[in-house]
């Protein structure tokens, strides 16, 4: 159908729905006899409907990628093809008034307003016998989900639905925005613990679910949730012993060798595109609506960065510490920095850190070495030497950097796993590591990792940090410790622990004073410095008895 052709027959639609009292959308009829046409016109002024017709046909220039139809790309995104346009009035001095209507999903995404300006911009630069443009844009009412959704789908769509009526989030799923506020599927959880990276493919994931297993095999009572809505990685790693239930709004979690678990991939095994709006509702939903019940930890899987995902867990949920985890890459080093300061931000303190990929073990190397010295009868010194040699990791993403951070954070709770096969192939087996393999030198390291953070999280409750500060008539800075006793150290000496390539420790001012401090999550303080200078500094690197 010509556009001219068209947007005549919109404009007619338009003057036959402004009769109607109720809500409606214009449809553009794919097929129109001569006759209709001439009924349409007959119905209104022949100039009022030339300059509708007009408006419509520039209005077929104003589109939205929040309007994209994610399944075809190809189809229009503009407000006339989607039947968005709600009325067009033109009134006596020429000019135009404008309703359309959008789903509450683009309209959260902005489109709103961008289509109100594009809509504007066009009139005018376009109809010069436009006077004024008036736009407004509704939100079309909600309907009831479709029979097709998935169950948490269904969910969300209720939650934005009350979002968008003014709901209060305490009505919602997160129910953890005060101290006295918790989420119902998360009250009887003593400890939240969030398993992070801001890189993706460092083995997040592969940390996550063996941390989770290796606590549930202290006798700890263990939830794992996977929060990475767009690759979730848990239906691969774990198999579950039965599939999803729901019992009313809440989920109920899956289980597997002792640990209970929920993932997107569980609920929605296809993929599932989604804008960010959505995302908040079903981070809410996967951790406070699902019923965890009695547990000691709930660890989560979170994705790569510091998006929507991070602030809904941090902001709705008290989350009490942190995992990072990172690879030698400098890359890695650096957004694991990043990550530390994130999360201290929000006050959630790190307590280890994961090197993944520290180096490459050839253990069928070291099999045949082993072959080798056999067969040779090689003496004992040699074969040590060889067995050295194949033996050692090759740091094939470079040297590792868990001294640094320890010296940097004072985390001192920092682990180096190699690159092995029986990690990779448990990850794709479904069977954890630390199940399928508890004595593997992988395992023992995930042992060893999830006492480490069930003695940090447990330090936590009621720890108190060192106070520090300036006095001008000592000339010294003054520590107040946990315990109640009083330390000293001069700005010099102190200045002289900071290990940042840019210290100059041997040409220090003499007038040298620090002019802040601030801690950095639990471990760490950073001082600022009058000769424009910043560290950052380990409580323990100058307090004794830390």
């Amino acid at each position: 159908m010509p556009s001219r052709l068209r947007a005549v027959l919109l404009a007619g639609a338009l003057a036959v729905a402004s009769s109607l009292s109720s809500p409606w959308l214009v449809r553009v009829p794919m097929q129109c006899t001569r006759g209709a046409v001439h009924a349409v016109r007959a119905l209104m002024d022949s100039s009022t409907l030339e300059r509708q017709s007009e408006v419509l046909e520039v209005l077929a220039g104003a589109d939205d990628m929040a309007l994209a139809d994610m399944d075809d790309p190809t189809l229009s995104s503009d407000i006339v093809s989607l039947g968005l346009v709600r009325r067009v009035d033109i009134d006596a001095e020429s000019g135009v008034s404008v309703s359309i209507e959008l789903p509450t999903e683009a309209a959260s995404a902005g489109a709103g307003d961008r289509l109100a300006t594009r809509c504007g911009e066009l009139l005018r630069a376009e109809l010069p016998w436009v006077t004024s443009v008036s736009m407004e844009v509704v939100l079309q009412q909600a309907t009831a989900a479709p029979a097709t959704m998935s169950a948490l789908q269904e969910l969300a769509s209720s939650e934005i639905s009350a979002a968008s009526n003014g709901a209060s989030a305490d009505s919602a799923a997160s129910g953890a925005g005060s101290d006295d506020d918790v989420a119902p599927g998360v009250e009887a959880v003593s400890h939240i613990v969030a398993v992070a990276s801001c890189k993706g493919g460092v083995g997040k994931s592969t940390t996550a679910v063996n941390l989770a297993y290796a606590l549930a095999r202290s006798g700890k009572k263990v939830g794992l949730v996977d929060l990475d809505v767009y690759g979730p990685s848990l239906p691969t790693m774990v198999t579950p012993d039965a599939p999803l239930k729901l019992e009313g709004e809440s989920l109920l979690p899956l289980e597997a060798h002792g640990v209970k678990l929920m993932s997107m991939g569980y609920i929605n095994p296809g993929v599932m595109p989604l804008r960010g709006a959505k995302i908040t509702p079903i981070v809410q939903q996967l951790v406070g609506r699902t019923r965890w019940g009695e547990l000691d930890y709930l660890i989560v899987d979170m994705p790569p960065g510091t998006g929507d995902v991070q602030l809904t867990l941090s902001q709705d949920f008290r989350v009490a510490a942190a995992v990072l985890v990172t690879t030698p890459q400098r890359l890695s080093f650096v957004d694991v920095v990043k990550g530390v300061e994130m999360f201290d931000k929000v006050g959630i303190p790190t307590v280890a850190v994961v090197e993944n990929m520290s180096g490459l073990k050839l253990e069928r190397l070291a099999d045949k070495a082993e072959a080798l010295i056999a067969k040779h009868a090689l003496a004992e010194e040699a074969a040590a030497e060889l067995r050295e040699l194949v033996g050692a990791p090759q740091p094939i993403f470079g040297e590792s950097h868990v001294s640094r951070l320890q010296e940097m954070w004072g985390i001192s709770a920092s682990y180096s796993i190699p690159l092995l096969s029986e990690v990779a192939s448990s990850a794709d087996g479904g069977v954890p590591l630390v199940v399928s393999a508890p004595s593997a030198a992988a395992a023992v390291l995930y042992e060893k990792l999830a006492t480490a953070v069930d003695a940090e999280v447990t330090s936590l409750e009621g720890r108190v940090l060192p106070q520090l500060f300036y006095s001008q008539e000592e000339g010294q800075v003054i520590v107040a410790t946990p315990d109640g006793s009083i330390q000293r150290i001069t700005p010099h000496d102190l200045r002289r622990r900071c290990r940042s390539p840019s210290n100059t420790p041997d040409a220090l001012p003499d007038a040298l004073v620090p002019l802040d401090f601030v801690p950095m999550g639990n471990y760490a303080v950073s001082v600022v410095w009058s000769d424009g200078h910043q560290s950052l500094l380990p409580y323990a690197s100058f307090i004794d008895g830390l």
